[in-house]
Order: structure tokens, then sequence, then C-alpha cells
């Protein structure tokens, strides 16, 4: 019984730390206008990229965005 007490407790646990994770996306910045990289700010901007940020402020957690052919 104990050990299904633990293991029950355990997995709420990592459900709810995971709920609450940073959204890392991935993107190459050059396809117009889904995903567009401005080199002078350092920033992304596009449909693709506003619909990220919404939903990070919907589930009230944080966005962040990353050259996906960097990091092949």
């Amino acid at each position: 019984m104990k050990k299904t007490v633990f293991t029950f407790i355990t997995a709420i646990a990592v459900m709810i730390s995971s709920a609450y994770a940073d959204i890392t996306v991935g993107t190459t910045g050059d396809y117009a206008p889904f995903s567009v990289y401005n080199p002078k700010d350092n920033k992304y901007s596009s449909k693709d990229i506003k619909l990220i940020e919404a939903f990070a402020k919907n589930k009230k957690t944080s966005k962040v965005c990353q050259n996906f052919l960097g990091n092949c």
C-alpha cells in the first residue's frame, strides 16, 4: 500500500512539474510569413511565433526561440 501511494504521489509531482516547463521552439527564420528572423534585434517574428507566444501566455509559461539549423 505504501508503494502505491508513493508511486501515485511521485507521478502527480512529475506531471505538475512538467506542466510549467518552458516551451522551446526550433525554427529556421527564413520562411515568411510563418517564420522570420531579424538579425538587427536578434528576435523572431511571424504568424507562428505569435501563435507560440499566445500559447505560452495561456499556459502561464515562457517560450524560447532557437535557430533550428544551428542545433542540428
